[in-house]
């Protein structure tokens, strides 16, 4: 398997010698894959501080002179117009929704990431499934507060009073967060790498028309993945999101030039063969 993610990740016309393989082969590859994925994922989301200073920043920002129809009274949240279908949805980054709604069932949340949610019993978080993680009564500050205040949400007493309450939140819920989010990926991460595996190989397949069996290409294009995969890593990292886009080049790249070689070795051996 070493020679293989070696010759996945460097020479990709060695890749085409693979074709052969069994698929249990190929998909222990993408397991090893997922695996590597995984462990750099798990390290990041259990040293990283899920409420950094720049974080902050960006909340705040994106809370400057919004116009939010919602109040905490005598720990409830209560829509103003008394409309109790009313969503304001404040989208902080692409994973990141922060969601004012009296029923947690009418929030949305991002395809990659999740929603913190401010309903009339409390807040959830809200990744796939919705998790009721505070009551505003356990928290004094949270009793009454009255969000329709725009000087209120410019006032850098009531961030702190409200980072405050966020970040011992985060440290009780920690080891759940963490489960929840490490299945989260691992999810998100299968189905990615699964999707653009059945991308590649199936316009690999357009192109090569009959001369190859889609579930060889399929197979050949799990052992170019290795580049994607590094590139997904790095960017998990460092947070450079752009190297996802690098690693979805590469691939297909490599891809191209593996499923030629493959041709071209097949030919090869089909003209000895004469």
């Amino acid at each position: 398997m070493f020679k293989r993610l070696t010759n996945s990740l460097m020479a990709p016309k060695e890749v085409a010698k693979y074709y052969g393989d069994s698929f249990w082969k190929a998909f222990l590859f993408f397991v090893i894959l997922l695996l590597f994925l995984m462990i750099i994922t798990f390290a990041n989301l259990f040293t990283t501080s899920a409420l950094t200073e720049n974080m902050k920043k960006e909340i705040k920002k994106s809370f400057l002179k919004e116009d939010i129809a919602f109040v905490i009274e005598d720990s409830n949240l209560r829509n103003i117009n008394n409309d109790h279908e009313f969503v304001y949805t404040n989208k902080v980054y692409e994973t990141l929704y922060i969601v004012f709604t009296e029923d947690v069932k009418n929030s949305e949340m991002p395809i990659d990431g999740m929603s913190i949610v401010l309903a009339k019993d409390g807040v959830y978080l809200k990744v796939g499934a919705a998790i009721k993680i505070v009551e505003y009564s356990k928290y004094d500050y949270l009793h009454n507060v009255d969000f329709t205040d725009e000087e209120l949400l410019a006032d850098i007493n009531f961030w702190d009073n409200i980072f405050s309450v966020t970040e011992s939140i985060l440290k009780e819920y920690k080891p759940m967060t963490l489960i929840i989010n490490t299945i989260y990926y691992f999810i998100y991460w299968t189905g990615t790498m699964m999707m653009f595996v059945l991308i590649i190989s199936f316009f690999s397949k357009m192109r090569t028309s009959n001369l190859l069996s889609f579930g060889l290409i399929f197979k050949i294009s799990i052992y170019n993945l290795a580049p994607f995969v590094i590139c997904l890593i790095f960017s998990t990292l460092f947070n450079l999101g752009f190297l996802i886009y690098i690693g979805y080049i590469i691939t297909s790249i490599y891809n191209f030039i593996t499923i030629n070689e493959v041709l071209k070795r097949l030919y090869l051996n089909r003209n000895e063969g004469e």
